[in-house]
């Protein structure tokens, strides 16, 4: 399995990010990696992050759906206006303690129509509703205090910069619908500067912030996760979401690679009813005994410079619809949700591929996978 790096003696520079969005109904995907759903009523005002005494809030219309988002009680996005369009709101202006050298919130609000699938043939009328994207990410230069030496972006947003909020996972708020990986990244060079480390420039994304190359030689790390949960609701590899539809029994290749597929077979009203791996199945709704089951993959051939994988499927039951047998919502069935989670390692050269790792192009264009854990533009409408 792929070897976890080297710690990186104190003085290099570092970069952590992660993402938290709010979309629908709306439905959290939080930077810990967690998802759940939020209640309220029209006027609610729920702060999905907090710094410095300035939040980013989501202001819940009629039917639990966000109609505006506000940033230090400025609205920043009204359902009002919506022209379906992407509005972004970089924050470059927060005060960073050292070891922080610098930081970047970026807000990004898209209008969109709800309920899914509005519109169609025997469907509901449509109305407009906003999503959310809030990014953050933070440079800082390594030293010998504990927090900094085994970075963890939720660790040290909330521990060291006291960052709050639901976009942070607390058991204690509300109830876990899926087990997942982390959502965030943390990164640092792999030498030890050889002068004073020089502050970083503001982070910028998208695209994410990039540290100063590594040189050839050096060992890297990269990972990513894709889910397909509920009606299946794609997060591809990409950060890219969609959805897709399908007769029973159609099955969806999420991620193939060397010959080897993880597939989603769909059941009635279009949820996931089994997970396979190379036509196995490893995962079946008609046995759900809502628990989470992890299969990790290591034995994929790794062609120089990778020096190893790691592919891990893990697959959840839940039930379906949403908020399903409260009152007046109809009975719960049973469905699967599964996180597609790859890492691979490999030794820096000077071929371009691997001066500036991405890990998608060196998945696709180097180790041949595909399957709709990666958007393709062609395949099907962005959300």
């Amino acid at each position: 399995s792929p070897t976890t790096p080297p710690t990186t003696p104190s003085g290099a520079n570092c970069t952590c990010q992660a993402e938290c969005t709010a979309d629908y109904d709306p439905h959290v995907f939080t930077f810990d990696g967690e998802e759940y759903t939020i209640d309220g009523d029209a006027g609610s005002e729920i702060t999905l992050y907090e710094i410095q005494g300035k939040n980013v809030t989501a202001v819940l219309q009629e039917n639990n759906y966000i109609g505006m988002i506000k940033y230090g009680g400025d609205v920043v996005g009204d359902v009002a206006f919506c022209e379906y369009n992407s509005t972004s709101l970089p924050i470059t202006d927060l005060s960073s303690p050292s070891p922080i050298t610098s930081q970047l919130l970026d807000i990004s609000v898209q209008c969109a129509d709800a309920p899914r699938n509005c519109g169609q043939d025997g469907q509901p009328e449509c109305f407009k509703i906003l999503n959310v994207d809030v990014a953050k990410a933070f440079d800082y230069v390594r030293n010998d205090e504990v927090v900094f030496q085994h970075p963890n972006f939720v660790r040290i947003e909330e521990d060291f910069l006291g960052a709050t909020g639901k976009c942070f996972y607390n058991m204690r708020d509300h109830m876990l619908e899926g087990i997942h990986q982390q959502n965030w990244t943390c990164t640092c060079d792999s030498v030890v500067p050889t002068s004073a480390p020089t502050p970083a420039g503001s982070p910028t994304i998208p695209p994410a912030p990039t540290p100063a190359p590594t040189p050839s030689g050096g060992d890297c790390t990269c990972q990513a996760e894709c889910t397909a949960d509920y009606d299946p609701h794609i997060f591809t590899f990409d950060g890219e979401e969609y959805t897709i539809d399908g007769e029973v029994d159609t099955e969806i290749k999420l991620y193939e690679i060397q010959g080897k597929n993880v597939t989603a077979v769909l059941q009635e009203n279009n949820y996931i009813g089994k997970i396979k791996y190379d036509s196995v199945v490893i995962g079946d709704a008609a046995f759900c005994q809502y628990n989470s089951t992890s299969l990790p993959i290591t034995d994929l051939n790794s062609p120089s410079p990778i020096t190893s994988q790691l592919l891990d499927i893990s697959v959840q039951c839940a039930d379906a619809p949403r908020n399903c047998g409260q009152d007046g919502q109809p009975e719960c069935f049973k469905i699967l949700n599964v996180d597609v989670a790859k890492t691979f390692d490999f030794v820096q050269n000077d071929e371009p591929l691997f001066q500036h790792p991405n890990f998608v192009t060196i998945e696709e264009g180097f180790l041949g996978a595909s399957g709709k854990c990666f958007y393709n533009m062609r395949d099907h409408m962005l959300e």
